[in-house]
């Protein structure tokens, strides 16, 4: 039988993919010799850490009251896809996204990573945006708008490292 999709659990590994861009931006902060990745990277690991706050404050909210199952709003499918995303990310843990950055052979490689990385959260966030209502809808609309920054912000890095390349 399909895993059932409980809204407490999945703000909390909302939370979990948060805190990983936080360890991958944190370790590129650190690690990256460039100085716009450098501070990106620390801005976008505000940002992450500021998200993953929102989402586990939600999940405990959401759990004082019924726990609810994402089921009741959304199709056997679309928790299935849900859950397939939250699998196959990029990252599989805060320590695995820092050991990823640590090992970045060069900037070209950080800014991909970094965007694949925004992208999948955009995907993700996106699905979940269509089960919740009011404020929380709201906030995960804004997440998404800042993840799209990101992705601008990254992309105008690789134009950098292009055009002095």
């Amino acid at each position: 039988m399909a895993q059932a999709l409980d809204i407490v659990d999945l703000l909390e590994k909302l939370a979990l993919i948060e805190h990983e861009g936080v360890a991958f931006y944190e370790a590129l902060a650190l690690h990256t010799p460039n100085d716009k990745i450098k501070k990106l990277a620390v801005t976008m690991a505000r940002v992450e850490k500021t998200h993953q706050e929102r989402f586990e404050q939600l999940g405990r909210d959401y759990g004082k009251r019924k726990r609810k199952r994402a089921s009741d709003s959304m199709t056997s499918q679309v928790q299935q896809y849900i859950l397939a995303l939250i699998d196959h990310r990029i990252f599989l843990s805060p320590d695995g996204a820092a050991r990823a950055a640590k090992n970045i052979s060069d900037e070209n490689e950080a800014v991909d990573m970094a965007i694949r990385f925004e992208k999948e959260n955009i995907l993700l966030l996106a699905e979940c945006r269509e089960i919740f209502r009011g404020e929380t809808r709201k906030l995960i609309e804004t997440f998404i708008g800042q993840e799209k920054a990101h992705i601008r912000s990254l992309e105008k890095i690789r134009r950098q490292l292009t055009a002095t390349s």
